[in-house]
């Protein structure tokens, strides 16, 4: 059996001891009971290629975690293949004696090895249950025995597919959904947490934007106002530069006007004076005149007076003659 250094027992690889029994039974029973023989082909796995010169048996290599729980420590190591485990994972107080073999050499119901089960086991790739044909449970799902899975255990001197069937039981299945399922959790958050992280980027960018946006805004607003305030000044300053041109321009107004009021004064004291020496003159010429006239006219009535008596002394009637 297992037990004896071999997972084929005493002479073969698997088929058990009871092969060539078997064979003189059938030949002991009648012709008609007897089956008809039948070639029995070799099941197909995989073989690794292993370098030129490499003994295909190896001494086995134990892992270095408990098969059980993946951690480190002192370990007991199984002598029919490279798993190792805890005591405390085993539910075991003390070492056993001899050579032990770990549970995924026997039926985890009716402890039946490979040997007793009819050379096949069902064995879980995760953990170390394993399960005879009559005790393993339907419905569990099969594992095809890939390079991947074989490889790291057929590199450590062990073929964990050879007289068994590659499962995986519903603990493990329940823990690999329950890790996929946190996986895809943790990938949920992750992405929920990148998506959070994008939109308070974004949230940070919008009100870093928003920020310059305001501050531009506030920027031209101040702008705006000092050249309101620009504006207020320079037409202040105009005002008042127009305001004191004005007040200027009055004073000088007023100046002008007052100026003009003197000079026009002395204008009119000059133009009286000279109406007041032109009426002299013209009264003085007035005066001459008349005098003139009444002399002229003196002259003429003396004249007149001359002439009559020259007319009157010499006037004699006509016809008459001269006196001698």
């Amino acid at each position: 059996g297992e037990g004896g250094g071999g997972e084929g027992g005493g002479g073969g690889d698997g088929d058990g001891g009871g092969g060539e029994g078997g064979d003189d039974h059938e030949e002991s029973l009648p012709a008609a009971l007897r089956r008809p023989k039948r070639r029995r082909e070799q099941a197909g796995r995989y073989e690794p290629t292993l370098p030129r010169g490499q003994r295909r048996k190896q001494p086995l290599r134990h892992e270095d975690t408990c098969f059980h729980c993946a951690d480190g420590g002192e370990l007991l190591e199984c002598s029919l293949c490279p798993r190792v485990y805890h005591l405390e994972c085993l539910s075991l107080t003390k070492l056993p004696k001899g050579q032990w073999t770990c549970p995924w050499h026997s039926c985890l119901e009716c402890g039946r090895t490979v040997s007793t089960a009819g050379g096949m086991l069902f064995r879980c790739t995760d953990c170390p249950t394993a399960y005879c044909f009559d005790c393993w449970p339907q419905g569990l799902a099969r594992v095809d025995p890939t390079p991947q899975l074989l490889e790291p255990m057929i590199s450590r001197g062990f073929d964990p597919s050879k007289n068994a069937t590659l499962f995986v039981c519903g603990d493990c299945a329940d823990e690999k959904e329950t890790a996929k399922r946190r996986l895809e959790e943790e990938e949920r958050r992750r992405a929920e947490a990148r998506l959070e992280k994008e939109r308070q980027r974004r949230e940070a960018v919008e009100k870093a934007r928003t920020r310059d946006e305001e501050r531009e805004r506030k920027r031209a607003d101040e702008a705006q106002r000092a050249a309101a305030r620009e504006r207020k000044r320079i037409e202040k300053e105009r005002a008042m530069q127009g305001t004191a041109m004005v007040r200027r321009v009055q004073t000088l107004g007023r100046e002008q006007t007052s100026e003009r009021r003197s000079l026009g004064e002395a204008h009119l004291g000059e133009v009286a004076q000279l109406e007041a020496t032109v009426g002299k003159m013209r009264e003085e010429l007035a005066a001459k005149q008349h005098a003139d006239a009444r002399a002229l006219l003196e002259k003429q009535h003396q004249a007149l007076d001359r002439l009559f008596l020259e007319l009157r002394d010499g006037w004699k009637p006509i016809g008459a003659a001269a006196p001698a």
